[in-house]
């Protein structure tokens, strides 16, 4: 079992963050993934609009939503 929904993240309201760090690191190990690239992926998105393309940050409720559909997406495989 990968454990990828016992990831927890901390932050304030507009940037969170992963809180367990080693979990994850044995997360990507397993996805063989980088894991600051599994972090940037749980914690922000990237937006396009007009040409330009910027990163926005998640909201901690955004993160575990986030976190939770990718669990869920697992299960399933």
């Amino acid at each position: 079992m990968l454990n990828q929904g016992n990831v927890d993240f901390v932050g304030d309201t507009d940037a969170a963050e992963v809180a367990n760090k080693d979990l994850l690191g044995q997360v990507s190990s397993l996805l063989s993934c980088d894991p600051l690239e599994a972090e940037k992926t749980l914690c922000s998105r990237v937006v396009a609009a007009r040409g330009e393309v910027m990163e926005k940050g998640h909201t901690i409720e955004q993160a575990q939503y986030g976190r939770d559909a990718f669990a869920k997406v697992c299960l399933l495989v």
